[in-house]
């Protein structure tokens, strides 16, 4: 009985180290800024690697800018980076994420979360409350909108994004329904706003500027953002502003300009941008103002020109744009006018001249367009 005694006892001591080993009772975070880790394979906690692609990952090294289905990591070392490491049994699949994150605390204990795109060398931090999104090339998160964008459950409350220098283009969706505050500020690099890249970006306060380097707003790209409260400026390279690209933008002041690089203004673009409080400029570039482009925009103030490039008004094209103070001008190279494209514009005064390039005018254009005094 004794010796059985002994035996047993020996069989737990060696369970006990070996268990001590493999979970030790403490984990140290790294204290490593993501500028750091930029270019080192670290030794993190990998939860599972997909192998599907060939690839033949079997150690603490893993690339984090491979194109595979990378789960959550965590740094576990302060000092070393070549420990074994082993996996977790639940993971984030990258079809949901697509994202590895790093725990880290700075040298004021200020905690950290840094997370990579797996496949296209941009990272996202936070800090302080604080998103910043750096790297170089396009910006293309898979599914990270309806709260699942990967930052969102470390935050108590939405986060400032900052958009740094070397992205290029903002993707479809990107940010579709994220929460955050504070001013928007697109960097310089950017070339491309994609489709819904903000839509229903409530938070965003101020003004919003859009460099001179896009050349592409996309549909519905800002819908919805209510809560920009300042000036909008769009840069003078922009060719086109998708449909609904603005919509419902009620917050945006002051005067618009569309610049002589824009050719066409889509369909309910700035619809129901009732802030506008100054004069709305179109240039000389554009040929087409969309169905419902600047409709149920009251706050335009001043005179209204349709430049000699615009070949085609829309459909209820300033719908319900009550401000209007001055003369309406329409190009002479227009050669149609939709219906109700001025119903209610009811300030509009002076003279009234239809060019002799017009070959349709619509139903009730000017319905309700009591101001006119001349001719």
């Amino acid at each position: 009985m004794n010796a059985r005694k002994k035996w047993i006892t020996g069989v737990l001591a060696v369970v006990v180290v070996t268990l001590f080993i493999q979970f030790p009772a403490e984990t140290v975070k790294a204290e490593k800024t993501l500028q750091e880790m930029d270019g080192v394979q670290p030794n993190v906690k990998k939860t599972e690697i997909d192998d599907k692609h060939g690839s033949e990952d079997t150690d603490a090294n893993v690339h984090l800018s491979t194109n595979k289905d990378i789960c959550e990591y965590q740094v576990e070392s302060e000092t070393s980076l070549t420990e074994d490491i082993d996996e977790k049994e639940e993971c984030y699949d990258a079809q949901d994420i697509n994202t590895a994150t790093l725990v880290d605390t700075d040298s004021e204990g200020t905690e950290e979360i840094f997370g990579w795109l797996a496949d296209n060398h941009i990272s996202w931090r936070l800090k302080d409350n604080i998103v910043t999104i750096s790297g170089t090339g396009e910006l293309c998160f898979e599914n990270m909108h309806d709260g699942r964008e990967p930052w969102a459950k470390y935050c108590q409350s939405p986060p400032q994004l900052v958009i740094e220098e070397g992205i290029t283009k903002i993707g479809e969706g990107v940010f579709l329904g994220c929460e955050f505050t504070g001013n928007l500020i697109l960097p310089n690099s950017v070339t491309e706003i994609g489709d819904s890249a903000f839509d229903i970006c409530e938070g965003f306060i101020g003004d919003l500027t859009i460099p001179d380097s896009v050349t592409r707003i996309g549909e519905d790209a800002f819908y919805g953002c209510t809560g920009f409260a300042g000036n909008l400026t769009i840069g003078n390279s922009v060719t086109e502003i998708g449909d609904s690209a603005f919509s419902g933008c009620e917050g945006f002041a002051g005067d618009l300009t569309i610049p002589d690089s824009v050719t066409r203004i889509g369909e309910d673009a700035f619809y129901g941008c009732t802030g506008f409080t100054g004069n709305l400029i179109i240039g000389n570039s554009v040929t087409e103002i969309g169905d419902s482009a600047f409709s149920i925009c009251g706050g335009f103030a001043g005179d209204l020109t349709i430049p000699n490039s615009v070949t085609r008004i829309g459909e209820d094209a300033f719908y319900g744009c009550t401000g209007f103070t001055g003369n309406l001008v329409i190009g002479n190279s227009v050669t149609e006018i939709g219906d109700r494209a001025f119903f209610g514009c009811e300030g509009f005064a002076g003279d009234l001249t239809i060019p002799d390039s017009v070959t349709r005018i619509g139903s009730r254009i000017f319905d309700g367009c009591s101001g006119f005094t001349g001719n």
